[in-house]
C-alpha cells in the first residue's frame, strides 16, 4: 500500500520531522517508499535518479535512531560505503551541516541533541585521524571497499565495528559488476559474521536488473538469500541530448586543426552559462581540452579534474567550481558519480562515452531538481564517434541502460580476502568455505576450487622456488585450519585491493614534496629533466626522475603537450553496439536521402548540420565499397588492397559491429584457426567495429568466416587465450590481486614493466601445473567477465543459418568505417611493450576445470518446461501440422526413432492400420514400446546395461533434457555404473550437457549437446519481441516487395538480383519477358536478359510442356529430372550433344540429317524434359512467335508457287534458330539419404530466397520437387537447427507457415503501403488461385492475360482478357488515379509501338459511357468506335 508523506514523518521524532519539513517540504516520492522499508529494518535496495534525495533518505532513520537513544551513542552504529574516496569526503561534509542544523532545532524545543560524530576512513586519511577513530569510534563512519577490508584485517579496525546497526552501500550500480563489488561484499558478510546482523541500505542510480542487484546485496544468511526489498522511483527522469558538429567535413581538411572548432563552440556554451561541465573520455584529452580552452584568456576559467591529480587539487578545483570562481570544469568519470560541485548550468560530453549507463550518469549532472530536464550537449570528434552518439542519444532518452552482470568467484579476490581473514587468528577451514559462500558472488564456490586457491596459498606450488609462490598460509590438515604465515599480512597492507596497479609515478612539488599526482611509466620514460608539459591547466617543468617520483617546477605558460596515460581501452559491450546495428539496418533500409532526414529527426531528434553529416558520411561508405551499410543483420568483408600506413599486402577489414566485447574471443578463435587452415599467423586486430587481418595471401573472405562455428569455438580460444597479450595482462592482474605480486616496500611503486616481467616469469613456471587456480582465474575472468560468450555465440549461429547475411567488397583505399583502423593497428599493436606470455603452446591447465567455466551451470540460462515441451512435440512430430502423412514416411520415422511408446505410435498413426506396417513390441517396465521389424539388433543395443554409445546418442536425440531417473525407468536399465559410465563419457565428450537445465526441477538432467543448442536458440527467440500476424491482406505486398516488383529496379544490374530471387522458377516461356521481368525492372528490354546471360552464368532450363526456369549452371542439380520416353531422333540428339559439344541448328541436321521440321520438334521436346538447353535465349523469343512450329510454318509458306520457289527456299535457309545447343549435364546416380536430403534443404533455401514465407498452399504451384510435401522434412528440421522460423506470420493461411530470418526482419518493418504497382495474374507474387478460403472470389483468375494494379496491399485495378474488360475499385475523384492509369498502361505494355488496346468494358458496362474515361484520356491516347474504346499509346509527356 502507498504511504501518505504524513504517515511517513510520523515515524520520525517529531522536531527531527519538523526540522526536515522546514529545511525540504515535503518528502520526495522516492523519500516516502525509502523510509517504508527502512524504518521496518528491512534490507532494501533503493533506485532514483541523481538529485532525488535518496542518500539523506537512508542516513536520516539512523540519525533519528541515534537521536532518539534508540540506537546507544560511543560506538558506530551506522556504516557507509562509497567506491570513491571523494564522494566520501564531500558526504561527510554535507552531513555535518544537517547535524549542526538539528542541533540547534532541538535546542530550540529544549530537547538534549547527542554528540553524533562522522569521521571518513580511506587511503587518504591522515594517521592521526586513523588513530582516533580506532580510539573513540565514530557514531557514523564513512569509508571505501578497500579500507572497509583492511578494517577488518587488524584487531582494532574490527573493535572499532561492532556494534553496526545500519550499513549503506552507495552507488552500487557502479562496483556490482565488477571484482570492487566482490570485494566490497565479500567484507560486508566478513562484517555480518564479526557484528551479527545489521541492516543493509544499497543506494543506485538507475540500474537492471534490479532484482539480480538485490540478491548481490543481500547474500546469504544460513544458506537462504537474504530478502531485500526494492524501491524504485516511479517519477520519469526527461533528457534532452543536442548533437553539435563544429565541422562537418573536418574528415575532408585533415590539415586543420579539428579541436579548434570544439575550443571556441566550448567557449560560447562557458560564457553563457554560471557553471559547466565537461566530460571526456580519458585524462589525456582533459587536460587537452582545459589547457586549449584557456589559451589567450586573461583568467583560468576551466580546470581539469581526473584521476591522476591530487586530491587535493580535486577538491579545491571541486569548490571553485562550487562558489563560482571557476566556471568549468574538463573532467573523466571522476566527477560522473555525486560529488557535489554545486548546481550545473550545462553537461558535455566531448565524444561519445562507450556505456548508456555511464552517458546518463554524466547527463544526470545536470537538472538535479526532482522533476528537472537533465540536458547535454554531445560534440561527437569524428564521423564515427557520430554516428555513435546519434544510437546513445536514443539510448539515453529511453534510459535503455545495459544490464549489469554479477562476476562469479573470483578466485583472486578469494585468495586476497583469505589473506585478510587469516590476520586475525585462525580458523576451520569448513567454517571459512561456508564464510566465502554467503557472499552472492561465491555461492557457486566448488570446494575442490576452494581447495586450489587455499593450497596455492600454503605453498603447494612453490617447487620452482619463485619468491611469488612462496607460502602465505599454514594449513594444519589434521586439525583442518589455515593460519597466516609472517609477512602474508604486510603484503597485504602494501598490495591489497582489487584496482590493478598500473605503476605510475608520483608527481611531486620540488622542496616541497607536496603531491601534484601521478604520471604514466611510459611518459616518464619519453621525457628528460628540463621538459616542460601541462597537468591540471598549470605548465611544469620537470626538476628530477627518481624511481618513485618526478620532482618539477611551474613552468611558464604554453602551448605543450599533456601527459599521457597508457590505459586498457574499455570494449564496448553487445548491447550499445547492437543498437548501433540495429540503427545501420534502418538506415540502409531508407531509400532517399529526404526520408533518411526525415526520419532521423522523428525518431532520433537530430537535425540540422548533424544530420546531414551522419547522411553524407553514411553514403561515402556506400559509394566506397559499392554495398549496403554492415549492420546487426549484415556483416561486410572488405578487402583492402593495401596493408596498414600504405605498406605492400592486403588487409580483411570485417566490418561486425559486434563491440569488443564479442570482437576480442572472436579475433582470437579466428587468429587459432587461421594457423590450424593455413600454417602461418595472421597480424589480427580488433576494436568496437571489425576485426582486421593482415592477409599474407590472397584469401576468399567467406571462408575466413566459415574458420570459426558455435561448434568449434572453445577449442580455438583453448589453443590460442593463453598465448595472447589480454590472457597475460588479466593473469599480471590476478597475480597482483591475489598477493602472489606486491610492492617490495610499503609506498614505494612497483613499475609496470617489473610487474609485466615478474608476471611472466610466474605464468611460464606454473605452466607445468594442471590445476593452477589463477591460471584458472584468468580463464573465467576473460570468458566470464571481459568476453560476451553467449552473444559471440548467438551471432555466429546467426552467421551459421544465414540471419545474418555476408557480402563482399573491394576497396584500393579503407572505406570511411575501416579509416581509423591503420593508426591504432601501429600505434597499439606495435609500438609499446604487452603482456604477452614468453611461454610457447597451451598450459596443462585440466580441461574439465576450464569446462567448468565454459559451460558454468550458472551461465546457462534455465529452460522452461513449457519450452522443452514445444521442442519435443515438434522433434518427434507429435505437433499438429508436423506428423508424417504416408505410410513410407510413417515406416522411415519408426527407424529413425528406435524405439517408441506406444501411446505415442497411436498417435502417429493417423487412421493407418497396423496390419500394412510391419512393427514389433516389447514390455518394458516403464511400459509397451513398439518398434519396426527387422530392428531388433539396435533395440536390443539401447535396451543392455551398458547401451551401445551411437544407438543410445541417436535414440536421445529425439527428447530435450531429462533426468537420469528417467532414463533408467525408460530404458529399464538395471546396472548402475555402467550407464554412469555412460553418461560420464559424453559429457567428457562434449556430446550432452549434464546439469539443471529446466526451470522449477529438482535433480539434474541431461541433453544432447545439438538439441540443448537449439533450445538455446528458441529460448532466444521466445525473448524477443512477439511478432504479430499480419492480415492476409498484406501477404501480396510482402510477396510484390520481396521479389522486387514493389519497388522496382531502376538500372538493368538489377536484374541479376531478379533472377536470383526467381531461381528454379518454372513459369511459362511467353510470361517471362511478357510480365515476369518488365513489373520488376523498368524500362527492361531483351538487350537486358541476353547480356544477363551471357555475363552471370545463368541458364534457361526446360521444366515441363512450354515452361522454363532460370538458373545458375552450379545449381543446375536443384531442378528435378523430367521422365519421358524419347524418339528415335531424340536419342540421336542426345548422344552427339553428350560428348560435350555444342552445335547450331544446321550443324546438328547436317549431322544427324533428316528434315528441319522434325529436328525442330526433337529439339523442343529435348529441352522441356530439360535435357538440352541453347546459348541464346532469341531461340525462345523466335520459337514463341511461331508458337515453336518454326519450319512448319515456312514449309507451308513455301509450298504453292514454283515460279517462287528460288526466293521462298532462300527465306527457308534464313528461318532457323540462332545459338549452339548444348546437353545440360547433371549428377549421375542414386542419391543415398544424406545426399536426398541436403537437396530437399537446398531446395527449401531456393523457395525461401524465392518467398521469404512458406505455406502449403502458396507452394501447390510449384513444379515437382519444390512442393509442400517434397521440402516439409527439410523446413522442419531447418526450423529445428534455427536456420528458418516457425510460425504464423499471417492470418487466414490454416496450417504451417515457415519463414527465413530475413525475411522476418522485412516483416517487422513498415512495408511500402503507398507503392503503385502492377502483377500479371500468373505472377508468382500474385495470389490469383490460390487455395485459401478468404481469398475465393476476391481475385480475378489465375490467367496469362489478366493484370492487376495494387496501391499498397489494396488491389485498385483489374485488366482481364488482355485488356478488354477494365475494373476499377477506386472510384474516379481518388488522387492516385492517374498513377493508377499510368501502371496498368505498363502493365499492358502500351510502351510497344503499335500496340493498341481495345477496351470493350470498364467495371462491366459500356466502356464508351464510362465516366473514368476522362483519367483515362489524360494518360492514353484514346478513341471510340461504334462499339469499342480503342488505346492507340500513351500520351507523350
Amino acid at each position: 500500500m502507498p504511504v501518505s508523506r504524513s504517515s511517513v514523518l510520523k515515524s520520525f521524532h517529531p522536531s527531527l520531522a519538523k526540522w526536515f519539513l522546514g529545511r525540504f517540504g515535503q518528502p520526495t516520492e522516492i523519500q516516502e517508499a525509502a523510509w517504508s522499508l527502512i524504518s521496518h529494518e528491512r534490507h532494501c535496495l533503493i533506485s532514483a535518479a541523481t538529485g532525488s534525495g535518496k542518500t539523506l533518505a537512508a542516513f536520516l532513520w539512523g540519525i533519528n535512531q541515534l537521536a532518539t537513544g534508540t540506537w546507544e551513542l560511543g560506538q558506530t552504529r551506522l556504516l557507509y560505503v562509497s567506491p570513491l574516496k571523494a564522494l566520501n569526503n564531500d558526504i561527510r561534509r554535507n552531513l555535518l551541516t544537517p547535524l549542526s542544523e538539528l542541533k540547534s532545532a532541538f535546542a530550540d524545543s529544549e530537547q538534549d541533541w547527542p554528540d553524533i560524530r562522522v569521521m571518513a576512513r580511506s587511503g587518504d586519511t591522515d594517521q592521526s585521524e586513523r588513530r582516533k577513530m580506532l580510539r573513540h569510534p565514530p557514531e557514523i563512519l564513512i569509508t571505501t571497499p578497500e579500507s572497509l577490508n583492511l578494517l577488518l584485517s587488524s584487531k582494532s579496525g574490527r573493535r572499532a565495528l561492532l556494534g553496526i546497526k545500519s550499513v549503506i552501500l552507495d552507488e552500487i550500480h557502479s562496483v556490482a559488476g565488477s571484482k570492487r563489488g566482490t570485494y566490497l561484499m565479500t567484507g560486508v558478510e566478513r562484517l555480518a559474521h564479526l557484528n551479527g546482523e545489521f541492516q543493509r541500505i544499497a543506494l543506485s542510480a538507475t540500474v537492471r536488473p534490479m532484482e539480480e542487484v538485490a540478491r548481490f546485496v543481500g547474500g546469504f544468511l544460513e544458506g537462504q538469500g537474504r530478502e531485500v526489498q526494492l524501491a524504485q522511483s516511479a517519477v520519469g527522469k526527461r533528457y534532452e541530448i543536442e548533437i553539435v558538429t563544429t565541422d562537418p567535413d573536418a574528415e575532408r581538411n585533415p590539415a586543420e586543426d579539428a579541436w579548434q572548432p570544439v575550443v571556441e563552440d566550448l567557449k560560447r556554451l562557458i560564457a553563457q552559462n554560471n557553471s559547466t561541465l565537461i566530460f571526456v573520455n580519458s585524462r589525456m584529452l582533459a587536460e587537452k581540452i582545459a589547457h586549449r580552452i584557456n589559451l589567450g584568456e586573461d583568467t583560468q576559467i576551466a580546470y581539469s579534474h581526473h584521476g591522476s591529480l591530487s586530491r587535493e587539487i580535486r577538491f579545491t578545483v571541486e569548490q571553485r567550481l562550487k562558489s563560482g570562481e571557476v566556471k568549468a570544469i574538463v573532467a573523466t568519470s571522476s566527477l560522473e558519480m555525486g560529488i557535489d560541485v554545486g548546481s550545473i548550468d550545462c553537461v558535455v560530453m566531448v565524444q561519445s562515452p562507450n556505456s548508456v549507463s555511464s552517458s546518463v550518469q554524466k547527463v544526470g549532472r545536470s537538472g538535479h531538481q526532482v522533476g528537472a530536464v537533465s540536458r547535454a550537449t554531445l560534440y561527437p570528434s569524428h564521423s564515427k564517434d557520430l554516428l555513435e552518439s546519434v544510437v546513445l542519444s536514443k539510448s539515453i532518452r529511453e534510459k535503455d541502460i545495459e544490464n549489469v552482470k554479477i562476476v562469479e568467484c573470483p578466485l583472486d579476490v578469494l585468495a586476497q580476502v583469505i589473506v585478510s581473514t587469516l590476520a586475525c587468528g585462525p580458523w576451520d577451514l569448513d567454517e571459512l568455505f561456508e564464510l566465502f559462500r554467503s557472499c552472492y558472488s561465491f555461492r557457486k564456490l566448488d570446494r575442490e576450487v576452494f581447495d586450489l586457491v587455499t593450497a596455492m596459498l600454503a605453498g603447494r606450488y612453490a617447487g620452482s622456488r619463485l619468491r611469488e609462490l612462496k607460502p602465505q598460509i599454514s594449513i594444519d590438515m589434521k586439525g583442518n585450519a589455515a593460519t597466516l604465515r609472517k609477512g602474508a599480512l604486510l603484503s597485504y597492507y602494501m598490495s591489497g585491493g582489487v584496482i590493478p596497479d598500473r605503476g605510475y609515478y608520483h608527481l611531486r612539488m620540488s622542496g616541497t614534496g607536496s603531491r601534484i599526482g601521478e604520471l604514466d611509466e611510459e611518459f616518464v620514460w619519453e621525457r628528460k629533466v628540463g621538459d616542460v608539459f601541462t597537468l591540471g591547466v598549470q605548465s611544469w617543468r620537470i626538476e628530477n626522475v627518481t624511481h618513485n617520483d618526478v620532482f618539477v617546477l611551474p613552468a611558464q605558460k604554453g602551448e605543450m603537450a599533456p601527459p599521457f596515460w597508457r590505459a586498457e581501452t574499455y570494449d564496448r559491450d553487445f548491447h550499445l553496439s547492437n543498437r548501433i546495428g540495429e540503427f545501420l539496418e534502418w538506415a540502409e533500409g531508407e531509400r532517399s536521402a529526404d526520408e533518411f532526414l526525415k526520419q532521423l529527426s522523428a525518431r532520433y531528434g537530430i537535425e540540422g548540420d548533424a544530420a546531414k553529416s551522419l547522411n553524407s558520411f553514411l553514403e561515402r561508405q556506400r559509394k566506397a565499397t559499392g554495398a549496403g551499410l554492415p549492420h546487426r543483420h549484415h556483416l561486410l568483408a572488405e578487402l583492402i588492397d593495401s596493408a596498414p600506413g600504405g605498406a605492400p599486402g592486403k588487409q580483411l577489414v570485417l566490418h561486425t559491429f559486434w563491440g569488443g566485447r564479442v570482437n576480442r574471443p572472436f579475433s582470437l578463435a579466428l587468429d587459432a584457426a587461421w594457423q590450424d587452415a593455413f600454417g602461418n599467423r595472421a597480424d589480427v586486430f580488433v576494436n568496437d567495429d571489425c576485426v582486421v587481418i593482415v592477409l599474407p595471401d590472397e584469401v576468399d573472405p567467406e571462408r575466413v568466416l566459415d574458420l570459426v562455428s558455435p561448434n568449434n569455438l572453445e577449442k580455438l580460444l583453448r589453443q590460442s587465450l593463453e598465448g595472447s597479450n589480454f590472457f597475460g595482462a588479466r593473469f599480471r592482474e590476478a597475480a597482483g590481486t591475489s598477493l602472489l605480486i606486491t610492492r617490495n616496500k610499503p609506498g614505494q611503486r612497483l613499475p609496470l614493466w617489473m610487474s609485466r616481467m615478474r608476471a611472466k616469469k610466474l605464468m611460464d613456471s606454473v605452466r607445468s601445473f594442471d590445476d593452477f587456480p589463477l591460471l584458472l582465474e584468468t580463464w573465467r575472468s576473460c570468458l566470464n567477465d571481459d568476453f560476451d560468450m553467449e552473444s559471440l555465440r548467438l551471432v555466429l549461429e546467426e552467421l551459421e543459418c544465414g540471419e545474418i547475411s555476408v557480402s563482399v567488397a573491394r576497396t584500393s583505399l579503407a572505406s570511411p568505417f575501416a579509416a581509423d583502423v591503420a593508426w591504432r593497428q601501429i600505434n597499439e599493436q606495435y609500438m609499446y611493450a604487452t603482456d604477452q606470455p614468453d611461454g610457447a603452446g597451451e598450459s596443462k591447465l585440466r580441461d574439465d576445470l576450464i569446462r567448468s567455466v565454459m559451460f558454468d551451470d550458472g551461465v546457462r540460462p534455465l529452460l522452461s518446461r513449457d519450452l522443452v515441451n514445444e521442442f519435443e512435440s515438434k522433434r518427434q512430430r507429435t505437433r499438429d501440422g508436423y506428423s508424417p502423412v504416408e505410410r513410407t514416411e510413417l515406416l522411415e520415422w519408426l527407424r529413425d526413432r528406435i524405439l517408441l511408446e506406444e501411446s505415442e505410435w497411436s498417435e502417429l498413426l493417423h487412421g493407418y492400420s497396423e496390419e500394412v506396417i510391419p512393427v514389433e513390441r516389447k514390455r518394458l517396465e516403464s511400459g509397451v514400446f513398439v518398434y519396426l521389424q527387422g530392428e531388433e539388433g539396435r533395440v536390443a543395443a539401447l535396451l543392455a546395461d551398458a547401451p551401445d554409445r551411437s544407438v543410445f546418442l541417436e535414440w536421445l536425440s529425439f527428447y530435450g533434457p531429462v533426468s537420469e531417473e528417467w532414463l533408467r525407468d525408460s530404458l529399464g536399465l538395471s546396472g548402475g555404473e555402467e550407464f554412469e559410465s555412460l553418461v560420464a563419457e559424453l559429457v567428457d565428450d562434449e556430446l550432452v550437457v549434464r546439469g539443471m537445465l529446466v526451470e522449477g526441477e529438482e535433480n539434474e538432467q541431461i541433453c544432447e549437446i545439438q538439441n540443448y543448442e537449439i533450445l538455446l536458440r528458441m529460448n532466444r527467440a521466445r525473448n524477443r519481441s512477439v511478432f504479430e500476424a499480419l492480415p492476409l491482406e498484406a501477404l501480396s505486398l510482402f510477396l510484390a516487395d520481396w521479389q522486387g516488383a514493389a519497388r522496382p529496379s531502376e538500372n538493368a544490374e538489377g536484374l541479376v538480383s531478379v533472377l536470383d530471387k526467381l531461381s528454379g522458377l518454372s513459369a511459362g516461356a511467353a510470361e517471362w519477358e511478357g510480365q515476369i521481368l518488365r513489373s520488376r525492372l523498368l524500362g527492361y528490354h531483351e538487350s537486358h536478359l541476353d547480356r544477363c546471360l551471357m555475363d552471370e552464368g545463368f541458364l534457361w532450363v526446360g521444366t515441363g510442356e512450354r515452361q522454363l526456369s532460370f538458373i545458375r549452371e552450379e545449381e543446375l542439380d536443384l531442378l528435378p529430372e523430367i521422365g519421358a520416353e524419347y524418339t528415335p531422333l531424340e536419342k540421336s540428339v542426345l548422344e552427339l550433344l553428350s560428348k560435350g559439344a555444342r552445335y547450331s541448328f544446321s550443324k546438328l541436321q547436317e549431322l544427324i540429317g533428316g528434315s528441319s521440321k522434325d529436328l525442330e520438334k526433337a529439339l523442343w521436346g529435348l529441352v522441356w524434359s530439360g535435357q538440352i538447353g541453347s546459348d541464346l535465349f532469341s531461340s525462345v523469343r523466335k520459337a514463341e512467335a511461331s508458337n515453336f512450329e518454326l519450319f512448319q510454318k515456312v514449309e507451308q509458306q513455301s509450298a504453292p508457287s514454283r515460279t517462287l520457289r528460288r526466293g521462298r527456299r532462300s527465306r527457308a535457309r534464313l528461318a532457323t534458330y540462332p545459338g549452339s545447343w548444348y546437353k545440360n549435364e547433371r549428377l549421375s546416380g542414386e542419391l543415398d539419404a544424406i545426399e536426398s536430403l541436403e537437396l530437399e534443404r537446398e531446395r527449401a533455401f531456393v523457395l525461401l530466397d524465392r518467398y521469404g514465407v512458406l505455406f502449403k498452399e502458396l507452394l501447390e504451384r510449384e513444379c515437382a520437387g519444390f512442393r509442400w510435401k517434397d521440402v516439409f522434412k527439410a523446413l522442419r528440421l531447418l526450423e529445428l537447427g534455427g536456420e528458418v522460423v516457425g510460425g504464423r506470420f499471417f492470418e487466414g493461411i490454416p496450417g504451417l507457415q515457415f519463414a527465413s530470418h530475413e525475411a522476418l526482419r522485412r516483416l517487422n518493418k513498415t512495408l511500402p503501403e503507398s507503392a503503385i504497382y502492377w502483377l500479371g495474374a500468373t505472377d508468382p507474387a500474385s495470389l490469383c488461385g490460390i487455395g485459401l478460403e478468404n481469398l475465393k472470389g476476391a481475385l480475378p483468375r489465375r490467367q496469362v492475360g489478366n493484370r492487376l494494379v495494387y496501391r499498397g496491399r489494396e488491389l485498385v485495378a483489374e485488366a482481364r482478357r488482355g485488356g478488354k474488360d477494365l475494373e476499377f475499385k477506386v472510384d474516379c475523384s481518388d488522387p492516385d488515379l492517374i498513377r493508377i492509369v499510368d501502371t496498368l498502361g505498363s502493365s499492358l505494355d502500351l510502351q510497344k509501338s503499335l500496340r493498341s488496346i481495345r477496351i470493350e468494358t470498364i467495371n462491366g458496362k459500356d466502356a464508351r459511357q464510362s465516366d473514368y474515361l476522362e483519367s483515362l484520356s489524360l494518360v492514353w491516347r484514346l478513341h471510340s468506335d461504334h462499339k469499342q474504346v480503342v488505346v492507340e499509346g500513351r500520351v507523350s509527356p
